[in-house]
C-alpha cells in the first residue's frame, strides 16, 4: 500500500490551493492538516481528470458541496478526508465560507498537508 504527505499553500488572499497530482497514491483513505490562524472557513473540493484541466466543485448525491466543517482557527489539525473525493486523481483544496458556501480567501499565507494512503 503506497502513502504520500503531499505540500499544498493556499496563497495570502486567495481561497485555492495549487494541484496536487495524485496518480500514484489514488487514495482509499486520508486526512489533511489544517494550519492554525486559519481563517474562518470549511475546506471543500475541487477536482479535473487532467492537472492543468478544468477544476469543478466535488458534490454529493444530493448536489451539495462536499467540505470539511468545523475547522479550528486557533489550533492545528488533521481532518479525514470525505470519501466523495477517494480515487481522485487531480485535485485542489478549496476555502469555503461557513455560511454561503462561496469562496473566502484566507487572510495570510497557508501550508497545508495531505496524508493519502492507497
Amino acid at each position: 500500500m503506497e502513502e504520500a504527505l503531499v505540500n499544498l499553500t493556499i496563497a495570502n488572499g486567495a481561497a485555492e490551493s495549487n494541484a496536487v497530482n495524485l496518480e500514484e497514491y489514488i487514495p482509499a483513505c486520508g486526512l489533511v492538516r489544517i494550519p492554525e490562524a486559519w481563517t474562518a472557513a470549511n475546506v471543500a473540493f475541487k477536482m479535473s481528470p487532467n492537472l492543468g484541466g478544468t477544476y469543478d466543485w466535488v458534490r454529493d448525491t444530493t448536489g451539495a458541496l462536499v467540505k470539511i466543517s468545523g475547522v479550528l482557527t486557533a489550533e492545528a489539525g488533521w481532518y479525514k478526508l470525505p470519501t466523495e473525493v477517494m480515487g481522485v486523481r487531480y485535485m485542489k483544496l478549496v476555502s469555503v465560507n461557513t455560511g454561503t458556501g462561496a469562496a473566502e480567501n484566507q487572510g495570510a499565507a497557508r501550508a497545508l498537508q495531505l496524508f493519502v494512503k492507497g
